[in-house]
């Protein structure tokens, strides 16, 4: 592995080219063993990895014989206490097993242990992600625009993903990364020993620093109710400050993060912030007024809705808020498309990017370049799908709002598990009680759980013959009531029925359009969540349907049916035959 020295001749260091290499190799294999040495000594999985692998690789590269020889070294070169401490326990905890990783791996691998993703690392449970998927820091260094000889700071750099990237892909003059956990932190700092002079990591609260930079990123923590730390913390933005300070206490941090970094871009610069979909909509007054502040002062230049699942174990809906000067539009874009399926996530490459990238500087079907005014107009909520309608783009002129089609439409009964407990009956009744899980094949199942009666009032709650079922929050689930005879069927409150005018729509049509790839698509757009989506009642009327005249529906609906049926049959053959197959042994 070819590397270069410091000017003491003490801590090695690795170029762009070495380090491009390293990124493109695999580095699960000695990634892996290192984790198990850290995990059998105790040590924090994450740090404990990286520390080994440093410490592999160093001993490896430099020839480094002993324990004793790898301590003076340290002694030497490593001037940061975080670090330093974090190092020395590694090497006191797995002495031999250093031996053993330096012995079995090259130099490429045990560097690629320490500066590769985390992603196949991190388990579902942690509290907060501390990395940055490299699909996100790459959308954000094109977006940034980061010129040779400038400084760029990556607010709340977790394990300085970015920090990296940035050195990697700009001609930047400074990158500093800032981060307040301490075993993050470690980590950056470390990854930062490893390169050129040029990244600096802080260990400090990122809200309450006074770095500022030319390019700003951030990737704040979500969800954080509170901190005490920052009490008495105000944005030095003085239009901001009083909204600021009447926002609600569980919002404040969501702001405070954001503002925090945005105050930090130097003149003239630009600034690239994570967010997550709740801040872009929420009706609290206060939350609206930060939203019009932004979009009036010109300093909102773009909103990006990026693909779900993509910043794995978490299952947040993200957006990137791009910010700089006098804009008198906004750049609204819908990129949620942006990304293929894979069996437990989804994942963005190089070509899905540059799509982003297009939509960004191109208006498209998913993306338009919004006024100030029409933001206004729809009381500063800035979700792109309220402003690149796709899915209703391709409904024809005569598509007709749900809202006119509605005879009837109620939401299933909230709440009384009480009583439903108290009511479930093991033995077969006329009542029935309809959960979203039990939603499937476009039609109620026979098999659902019985009652033993109902409730006064829980009439208004029971779904009719012929409603159009939707469930109000993911997964989508869309059916239609038929065939009930004598059941009278309770639905949950995750449920809407409606009863659509037959002499307008046939109510068969329209379950086949809303679960077309043109229906799926309004619905999710309709709907909003930070992690689960849902769909609201004024939201859902604003569905719109194509309606051909009722021959064409009929024939569509009839069809439908045949397709469904023929379906069925396939499957209670399927059935036959496994049922066949697992008797085989028997015969």
């Amino acid at each position: 592995m070819p590397h270069q020295m410091t000017e003491d001749a003490h801590l090695p260091f690795i170029s762009k080219k070495a380090l491009q290499y390293v990124r493109e190799m695999p580095d699960d294999d000695a990634a892996q063993e290192a984790m198990k040495v850290a995990r059998s000594h105790s040590l924090p999985p994450l740090l404990g990895t990286v520390s080994i692998a440093v410490l592999a690789y160093w001993k490896r590269a430099l020839h480094l014989a002993s324990e004793q020889e790898m301590g003076e070294f340290l002694d030497r070169t490593v001037r940061d206490p975080l670090v330093s401490r974090n190092l020395y326990a590694a090497l006191e905890s797995c002495g031999r097993d250093l031996d053993a990783l330096a012995g079995r791996w090259g130099e490429e691998a045990l560097l690629a242990a320490a500066m590769n993703e985390f992603a196949w690392r991190e388990r579902p449970e942690e509290k907060r992600q501390v990395r940055t998927s490299w699909p996100f820091c790459r959308l954000a260094m094109e977006l940034l625009q980061v010129r040779p000889g400038d400084v760029v700071l990556d607010c709340f750099s977790g394990t300085a993903d970015f920090a990296v990237d940035a050195f990697l892909q700009t001609e930047a003059s400074e990158i500093h990364g800032i981060e307040l956990s301490e075993d993050a932190a470690a980590i950056g700092k470390m990854r930062a020993m490893l390169l050129p002079d040029s990244i600096f990591i802080h260990h400090k609260n990122s809200v309450l620093s006074g770095i500022c930079a030319d390019r700003v990123f951030a990737d704040p923590p979500f969800a954080v109710r509170d901190d005490s730390s920052i009490n008495g913390w105000n944005p030095k933005w003085i239009k901001a400050s009083g909204i600021y300070e009447a926002l609600p206490r569980t919002r404040k941090m969501d702001w405070a993060f954001l503002l925090s970094a945005l105050e930090k871009q130097h003149d003239g610069g630009r600034s690239a912030i994570l967010s997550y979909d709740g801040m872009l909509f929420r009706d609290s007054h206060w939350e609206r007024e930060m939203r019009r502040l932004l979009v009036e002062s010109g300093s909102l230049e773009a909103v990006i809705a990026l693909p779900q699942g993509i910043s794995a174990p978490s299952n947040i809906l993200y957006d990137l808020l791009v910010f700089s000067q006098e804009n008198d539009n906004v750049n609204m874009v819908d990129a949620r498309d942006c990304r293929s399926r894979q069996r437990f996530t989804n994942e963005m490459d190089m070509e899905h990017i540059e799509e982003v990238i297009h939509r960004t500087r191109e208006e498209t079907s998913r993306s338009r370049s919004v006024r100030h005014q029409e933001i206004a107009e729809q009381e500063f909520d800035l979700r792109p799908s309220r402003y690149v309608p796709t899915a209703s783009a391709n409904v024809d002129d005569d598509g007709v709002p749900l809202e006119e089609l509605i005879v009837l439409l109620r939401r299933g009964l909230l709440g009384q598990a009480s009583s439903l407990e108290r009511l479930a009956s093991q033995e077969k009744t006329g009542f029935q009680y309809l959960m979203l899980k039990d939603l499937e094949d476009d039609e109620l199942p026979d098999r659902l759980p019985y009652l033993k009666g109902m409730e006064k009032g829980w009439e208004r709650f029971c779904i009719p013959e012929g409603s159009l079922i939707i469930s109000r929050s993911a997964p989508v689930k869309i059916a239609l009531a038929q065939g009930l005879g004598n059941r009278t069927v309770l639905a949950s409150g995750n449920i809407y029925f409606m009863l659509l005018d037959w002499r307008r729509v046939n109510p068969v049509y329209a379950l086949c359009y809303l679960r077309s790839k043109e229906g799926m698509e309004q619905i999710e757009s309709l709907s909003k969540g930070s992690s689960i989506l849902t769909l609201s009642r004024k939201d859902l009327i604003r569905i719109r349907i194509p309606l051909p005249h009722m021959e064409k529906q009929n024939a569509i609906a009839r069809e439908y049916i045949f397709i469904r049926e023929q379906i069925a049959e396939l499957k209670r053959k399927e059935r036959d035959l496994e049922e066949r197959l697992s008797s085989l042994l028997k015969s």
